[in-house]
């Protein structure tokens, strides 16, 4: 049997253990050594593991801490802010557009009125034999100032309106015993509240005069000495538009001599009056209107009575983008008004 020599901690020999006898000495060693474990109750909680599981972990992902709230809170409230001002903004300007499309609708029928009266119109200085001898026969054309304030015989407390200009002529007719027509334009206000024939009171409008010329003349077509007086006819006037807050006419021509130089002139007149014997070579019409809506507000805020020239003026300027409108007035007429303009010229032959 094969020994084998052992030596203790110190160096020591020890006796000689078989083989056998090692064997053995190592199995009691692995018996004691061998940990002993206890199967866990059935009813035991399981063990808490050292690391979380993937459920928990994603759960705290997907969390949000009270600072993200409030910082995500605030950005919401920032950009809510902004898109309902941007919203309030483009229904502003959205407003403001239909007021003036509709205002520009109307004030074009205005200038399409007085264009075909324009181009049909005559005028001249004839002198003609009669049983009492030669007698001068005006047929004029002629334009009030800024300065008038009468509306050429209206009635119906008929003013008009502050800054606006009037024009008179007569036209040409296809009727042998009617050969003429007089024409007038101008904008109003009408302060009788029961109105005037289809107008009712309390609004502004573009009026339209007509009159037949007869062998004695009519209301500014004269035999004799001509003068700018208008006949109180209530029945020949008629409304072209309504809500025209100004009228305005620039001319160009030569009101002393046909044959000069031309220019342009505010006022078709004369030294000797407002009445010219010939016809300008052209006019370039201005006409300024608000719609319904602002309409209706202005009434309200001028209670119902002609607005002054300065706002007129300055509401108008401000739609034009000159200047800044310094009342409720003005800022309505900046918002709600449309100025249009053409020039018509004239058959002078």
């Amino acid at each position: 049997m094969k020994t084998i020599e052992t030596q203790g901690r110190d160096g020591s020999p020890q006796p000689s253990l078989d083989s056998g006898a090692t064997r053995r000495l190592k199995n009691r060693a692995s018996r004691r050594s061998a940990p002993t474990f206890i199967s866990p109750r059935a009813s035991a909680p399981p063990r808490d593991l050292p690391y979380p599981s993937p459920i928990s972990a994603l759960r705290s992902r997907l969390a949000f801490s009270l600072l993200e709230v409030l910082v995500a809170t605030a950005v919401l409230a920032m950009m809510m802010t902004f898109l309902f001002n941007l919203l309030g903004a483009s229904t502003k300007l959205w407003e403001i557009g239909n007021k003036k499309t509709e205002a520009a609708q109307v004030a074009r029928v205005g200038l399409n009125t007085i264009a075909s009266d324009l181009k049909n119109a005559v005028s001249a200085n004839n002198t003609a034999q009669t049983s009492s001898g030669n007698v001068t026969c005006i047929i004029p054309f002629m334009s009030l100032g800024n300065s008038t304030t009468a509306a050429m015989g209206m009635g119906g407390g008929a003013q008009n309106a502050l800054g606006s200009q009037q024009m008179a002529g007569v036209l040409l007719t296809n009727d042998p015993d009617l050969p003429y027509n007089e024409f007038g334009y101008m904008a109003v206000f009408l302060d009788n509240v029961n109105g005037l024939d289809s107008m009712i009171g309390k609004k502004y409008y573009l009026v339209k005069q007509t009159d037949s010329v007869t062998s004695t003349g009519g209301n500014f077509y004269f035999q004799g000495t001509p003068n700018n007086t208008w006949y109180t006819n209530n029945g020949n006037y008629y409304p072209v538009v309504e809500n025209c807050i100004r009228l305005k006419f620039n001319y160009y021509g030569n009101t002393t001599d046909s044959s000069g130089t031309p220019s342009w002139v505010p006022n078709w007149e004369n030294a000797s009056g407002p009445i010219v014997d010939r016809l300008p070579l052209g006019v370039l019409v201005t006409i300024s209107i608000v719609d319904s809506r602002t309409a209706t507000k202005l009434a309200a805020l001028s209670n119902n009575s002609a607005l002054s020239e300065s706002d007129i003026t300055a509401g108008l300027d401000a739609a034009a983008g000159i200047g800044t409108p310094s009342n409720p007035i003005q800022s309505l007429i900046s918002q709600g008004s449309v100025s249009l303009s053409r020039f018509i010229p004239f058959n002078t032959k």
